[in-house]
């Protein structure tokens, strides 16, 4: 598989969640997720991350 191609989702984006996104998104994945705090999908978005819908 090509880096870059995995699609990867993340329901509930906190401190373990949230670091697992993070190295994905520097390593060349993409990472979708979705929380009902706006506080952390904004910080999700931040780092890179994609709003689930």
């Amino acid at each position: 598989m090509e880096r870059g191609t995995m699609q990867n989702r993340i329901i509930g984006i906190r401190d373990m969640s949230s670091s697992l996104a993070k190295n994905l998104i520097q390593n060349g994945f993409e990472a979708s997720g979705h929380d009902l705090k706006s506080t952390r999908m904004d910080a999700f978005e931040a780092m890179g991350g994609k709003q689930c819908r």
